[in-house]
């Protein structure tokens, strides 16, 4: 520990050198003195992050940005911000790449952004027709400056370093008023995450990326005119991956506790195609045509070899597994899917009053191959699979909307949606059992379906199991009605009714005996419908949501048929499987005060489902295996909250955030009792609470930030109380910058975590984590030359946790945390 902080004092010397050196206001004029701006502010119901309270690097993305928002999390895959996901991103207000976030943080150069803007999207739908329809989606939109318009502009990247460390990215765009386009492609085999500035209960490093090599190509454009708006990208994306996973695990039944252990070697690569487009037409002022075109195309494939030990006990030298399987599989898919949204808007002579029509479609057609090598050993008995699976499916969705708005006056409008959906999913599975005459056949580690197909037994067709081998549908059709009354004013928005939605579904599937067998059902469900948005004053806004919708089960979880891959994990569907039912709520406030720079802002939110979707688990002592059968429960809820406070103090270099969350989670599952013959229900109750503070300062050229962190959790099972674990994670950190002379700069971060009380001591341990990267400007102003030292004292572990209804795990990967690489930048305008 003294070793760490004596290194990270070291390199903070000559930035605090700097700071010293600096003085304490940015003089913009003679005796003009100006505050550095607040980093977080609320403008309505909209959030802005200002880049200009950041201290960032010449060469720094949106995805470095990110990372040094307060209260914003990113994982390397998904962002989100005070617990709500974000889920598209918008280049000034604009969809990019059809909103794909990932698209945007590695493409986007920070230098480039005047400030991020997070609020509630309304739908297409909603923007057109003015009825609310619920479907808002939390955004990310960044906003370019000024200068970086009106001409193309780009930068071109590479890097390499120690130990076989590379980074490429070229990226060539022009945004206007009116158009956007952008080139970009990019490929890198860093880890996901080098710089850790939060807590984190559930990952270290990486996590379980492994070693990853990622590559993506991909073209984005959009064009706004007065009568017509178009939008269309197409994105190629690659990755590969190398995965070495040391695991354990201990797992609630009905008899007790049983722990695992795993160790396994998994490569995988993956290959997708994503197109979408967007034409918004307008050809008088009372019609809107929307056309929303999607066609998508995914081919990965994986290959594995596990082996598992189940023990009835903790495990120990003088402990025996009650099983031992060894495995060598390996499986492939394919996925297409296209769809189309049409929708017509048509508004009248009476202001306010519209009629849309929306008709939604979509088709899947997906394939699985599966390859398996199976070894089981328990009770001195030997189970041996030599399988193939070929598994087809297709899926089709069409649903046809109509609505109306009928004006009232003094802002009351009555609001009608009916809605009619046709769902159809269809499976097919085609098992070969092939231990009597595979011989010597074993899966290869290799990523080739052609190669695994090609050194099949030449008999294997004629070893189909009748008795794993089906196929089988769901097809259902649901109605929704909504009639709402909805009240526009200034400062008010509010919008109540009530949503009636009955489900009608057919399940059939070929049996055993090979007969086709059929199940119906019918559900019905109603729900109040509410939408309130008051804005009290510009910078107060009060936002509350209630909405539900209806989730159906897939064609695996309802066909009663045994699965086979693995004998002592067996899965078995339920045709009487009803569709759920999930309501949400949301409470926002957002408020904030520019006189003395400061911010707020609070959420609560709740979700209950009905209906949901879970398994009763039945395990068998003699064998170590375990009985899955799908099923319904009720009582699945969490509710969290969520606080951010900003303040940044006039005239003074300082600024401070904070930033609370709490959650509560409450999780039912079924435990099947062999000797009760019934199931019981476990309940696990867990609650979550983090917090993180950080005190800012930002000089003419040096900046310093401290950051104190904690996050912990409680969990607790009904059944099991010695199932119980409450971990907690502190964070102490601090980062400094300084710009040096002949344009050079500096950075350094360092950060201790202490994580203790976890179940597993692999997550019990401390890290020091120190950064640092050392940048200089060439080529008059238009390069960066940057050298980055990443986990400079090699502290950092690639773990993750999970604690569920049913288990607690832990896992350790794989992956380089440590190196260094010198990057190159070069910036270009035309």
């Amino acid at each position: 520990m003294f070793r760490g902080i004596a290194t990270a004092v070291l390199l903070a010397l000559p930035l605090v050198s700097a700071l010293a050196q600096e003085p304490p206001v940015q003089e913009l004029e003679a005796a003009t003195v100006v505050a550095n701006p607040p980093a977080v502010r609320t403008v309505g119901d909209t959030v802005v992050f200002s880049t200009s309270a950041l201290s960032l690097e010449d060469d720094a993305m949106l995805e470095d940005i990110l990372r040094m928002i307060p209260g914003l999390e990113y994982d390397g895959k998904t962002i989100t911000l005070y617990g709500r996901r974000i889920t598209k991103l918008l280049v000034n207000g604009r969809l990019y790449f059809g909103g794909d976030i990932i698209s945007g943080l590695k493409n986007i150069s920070a230098e480039s952004i005047e400030s991020l803007r997070t609020y509630e999207r309304p739908s297409d739908f909603a923007r057109i027709s003015g009825i609310d329809d619920g479907e808002d989606e939390p955004v990310l939109d960044v906003k370019i400056k000024r200068r970086f318009m009106d001409s193309w502009k780009g930068f071109v990247k590479g890097g390499g370093g120690v130990p076989s460390r590379y980074r490429g990215a070229f990226n060539a765009g022009k945004v206007t008023d009116t158009t956007q386009i952008s080139i970009v492609g990019n490929a890198q085999n860093l880890p996901g995450l080098s710089f850790l500035s939060n807590t984190n209960l559930n990952r270290t490093g990486a996590g379980a990326r492994g070693e990853t090599d990622g590559s993506g190509l991909g073209v984005n454009y959009s064009l706004k005119r007065k009568r017509i708006e178009i939008d269309a990208h197409v994105r190629y994306t690659g990755e590969k991956a190398d995965k070495l996973r040391d695991a354990q695990s201990r797992t609630i039944y009905a008899t007790g506790t049983t722990f695992y252990k795993a160790s396994e070697n998994i490569i995988s690569c993956s290959d997708a195609l994503r197109t979408e487009g967007k034409i918004e037409w307008r050809p008088s002022k009372k019609t809107t045509l929307l056309i929303k075109p999607v066609i998508n195309f995914r081919d990965n494939g994986s290959w594995n070899n596990p082996v598992t030990m189940t023990y009835r006990q903790l495990p120990s030298d003088d402990v025996s597994p009650v099983n031992t399987v060894t495995r060598r599989y390996a499986n492939y898919g394919t996925r297409g899917n296209g769809s189309i949204s049409v929708q017509l808007t048509r508004r009248f002579a009476k202001k306010g009053r519209s009629a849309t029509v929306r008709l939604n479609g979509s088709t899947v057609q997906a394939g699985s191959w599966y390859f398996n090598d199976y070894l089981a050993q328990y009770s001195s008995k030997q189970v041996i699979r030599k399988q193939y699976l070929e598994s087809p499916s297709s899926d089709r969705d069409a649903t046809l909307t109509l609505s109306y708005n009928e004006p009232l006056g003094k802002g009351f409008h009555i609001q009608l949606i009916s809605s009619l959906r046709r769902v159809y999913h269809g499976q097919q599975r085609e098992f070969f059992s092939m231990e009597g005459i595979a011989g010597s056949w074993t899966v290869d580690r290799n990523l080739s379906r052609k190669s695994q197909t090609g050194a099949l037994p030449a008999s294997y067709e004629s070893t189909r199991d009748g008795l794993l081998s089906t196929e089988g549908s769901y097809s259902g059709t649901a109605l929704s009605a909504t009639a709402s009354m909805r009240y526009i004013r200034k400062k008010l928005n509010l919008t109540a009714g009530a949503s009636l939605k009955p489900v009608w579904s057919t399940v059939s599937y070929l049996d055993t005996g090979g007969s086709m067998e059929s199940r119906e059902s019918k559900v019905f469900y109603a729900a109040p419908y509410l939408t309130l948005k008051y804005k009290k004053t510009k910078r107060e806004f009060l936002s509350l949501t209630y909405r539900s919708n209806i989730n159906t089960p897939g064609p695996s979880s309802l066909i009663p048929v045994r699965s086979g891959t693995n004998p002592l994990s067996v899965r078995i569907g339920n045709p009487d499987l009803k569709p759920s039912f999930v309501q949400r709520v949301n409470l926002t406030w957002n408020s904030s005060k520019p006189v003395d720079g400061s911010s707020l802002v609070c959420e609560l939110s709740a979700r209950l489902t009905d209906n949901a979707f879970t398994t009763s688990t039945e395990y068998i002592p003699e064998t170590g295996g375990r009985i899955y059968r799908s099923c319904n429960i009720d009582g699945n809820w969490t509710a969290s909250a969520s606080i951010n406070w900003n303040r940044s103090w006039r005239s003074t270099p300082w600024s401070v955030s904070n930033v609370f969350s709490a959650a509560y989670f409450n999780e039912n599952s079924l435990l099947y009792n062999s000797s009760l013959k019934k199931d019981e229900l476990n309940t696990m109750h867990r609650r979550t609470a983090k917090e993180q503070l950080n005190i800012m300062a930002k000089w003419g050229k040096a900046d310093f930030t401290a950051k104190a962190g904690a996050e912990a959790c409680s969990g607790h099972s009904l059944l099991r109380t010695e199932f119980n674990e409450k971990p907690r994670v502190y964070l102490l950190g601090c980062e400094a910058s300084a710009k040096l002379p002949f344009k050079t700069r500096v950075k350094a971060e360092f950060n201790y975590l202490h994580r203790t009380n976890f179940v597993y001591d692999i997550l019990n341990r401390d890290f020091m984590l120190l950064n640092a990267t050392v940048s200089k400007t060439i080529l008059k102003g238009k390069g960066t030359l940057r050298l980055e030292a990443a986990d400079i004292l090699g502290d950092q572990l690639n773990t993750t946790h999970r604690f569920a209804g049913m288990s607690i795990s832990a896992a350790q990967y794989n992956g380089t945390s440590q190196y260094v690489i010198l990057n190159f930048v070069y910036r270009f305008s035309r």
